[in-house]
């Protein structure tokens, strides 16, 4: 919700203006880039703190702490790639009020695909925890399926960043916008 609010609605904020972005020197691949890293800061600075308290209070330590720290940081760079993408390539530069933005046709996209990659990758690597801390001796086929687990987040991850923004760059520097 973070994310649709603050990375997804960065490009539509310059509303109207947009046209003087379009006639400038700015690159549009360092504009977006200057959109991701505008969200994914402050929102993977807010998401580590808590994630990093949250252990703490429930006297989590070790392995499981750097798991999750690690997880939230995979996911706020891919949901910010894919926040940014997505706000590029459905921006809607005419609005009343932004947070009507985040509620659009493509915000809604956006954070359904946002869940079902926080989902999948909650999944996955739960499956993976559950394989290395609760079967009893890790056999050939148990470490496979650890290592494809694994393979299978940073793919799908790698992906929900890289797609989304070349795409959007590409939408931007079409100019086929609204």
């Amino acid at each position: 919700a973070v994310s649709a609010r603050f990375i997804y609605s960065a490009v539509s904020l310059e509303g109207q203006a947009f046209w003087l972005i379009r006639t400038s020197p700015v690159d549009m691949k360092r504009f977006l880039w200057s959109k991701f890293f505008y969200g994914f800061v402050p929102v993977t600075f807010m998401m580590v703190l808590l994630i990093f308290l949250t252990n703490l209070a429930m006297d989590m330590s070790g392995l499981l702490m750097l798991l999750s720290i690690g997880t939230i940081l995979i996911l706020c760079i891919s949901v910010s790639g894919l926040g940014a993408g997505f706000g590029a390539i459905y921006p809607k530069f005419k609005y009343e009020n932004i947070a009507s933005v985040s509620m659009s046709l493509g915000g809604m996209v956006f954070m359904l695909l946002a869940f079902s990659l926080v989902t999948f990758t909650l999944t996955i690597e739960a499956w993976i925890f559950y394989l290395y801390n609760f079967k009893a001796g890790l056999g050939i086929f148990q470490k496979i399926q650890i290592v494809v687990g694994v393979m299978m987040i940073l793919l799908i991850n790698v992906l929900a960043f890289y797609l989304p923004m070349k795409m959007g760059r590409k939408k931007l520097e079409a100019g086929l916008l609204e």
